[in-house]
């Protein structure tokens, strides 16, 4: 299962938000795989000897008569900020998709490419060597370039859209505002020709 939004744990006896909105957790007081159950499991978690307890959406359907702690708003903000920037790493180095041909984006790989670039003027070779699912393919000058320019373009641009986010973040200045923010970010596109 999915999940796309944020979770708050919350005292259903106090009608109090005991944490930050965050990805459900996959282990949690003796619970494992969270994610997995139903928000209806989660949501009251008496049948796991938490009677008061419950981690529910925290979407636009989020009720409102639960209470916040005084700045649990800008406590809240950075921790969503956390989580998109864990998001968008993973994102950025999830790779470019070069002619069909996967390239890693990670940082060894960019630092390769990168001195393969810079290092062509000063040898005689027109192709390189890379490898690829267990085979060997030949790249040019120019498709070093291409793959050196796609990589660094992709890499910018998951961060442009992780500082969209953090900009939206920081506008925010009730709790419930934060119940318009989840996981569904579209990611720029990794694939080049």
């Amino acid at each position: 299962m999915t999940r796309k939004n944020f979770y708050v744990l919350v005292d259903k006896n106090l009608n109090s938000v005991i944490s930050h909105a965050s990805e459900l957790p996959e282990n949690w007081n003796n619970i494992h795989g969270l994610p997995s159950l139903t928000d209806e499991e989660l949501s009251d978690l008496e049948w796991a000897g938490h009677s008061t307890l419950g981690w529910i959406k925290f979407d636009s359907e989020f009720p409102t008569t639960y209470s916040f702690a005084d700045n649990w708003e800008s406590f809240a903000k950075e921790s969503l900020k956390q989580s998109y920037s864990n998001l968008r790493w993973k994102a950025e180095t999830k790779g470019i998709v070069y002619n069909g041909i996967e390239i890693g984006s990670d940082d060894r790989t960019r630092t390769a490419i990168l001195l393969k670039k810079m290092s062509t003027p000063r040898t005689s070779k027109e192709t390189f060597s890379w490898k690829y699912n267990g085979s060997i393919i030949e790249f040019d000058i120019k498709d070093i370039t291409k793959i050196s320019n796609a990589i660094d373009e992709y890499v910018q641009e998951c961060f442009e859209v992780e500082a969209s986010l953090i900009k939206e973040l920081d506008l925010v200045e009730t709790p419930l505002d934060l119940t318009k923010f989840n996981l569904d970010i579209e990611w720029p596109s990794n694939v080049f020709d």
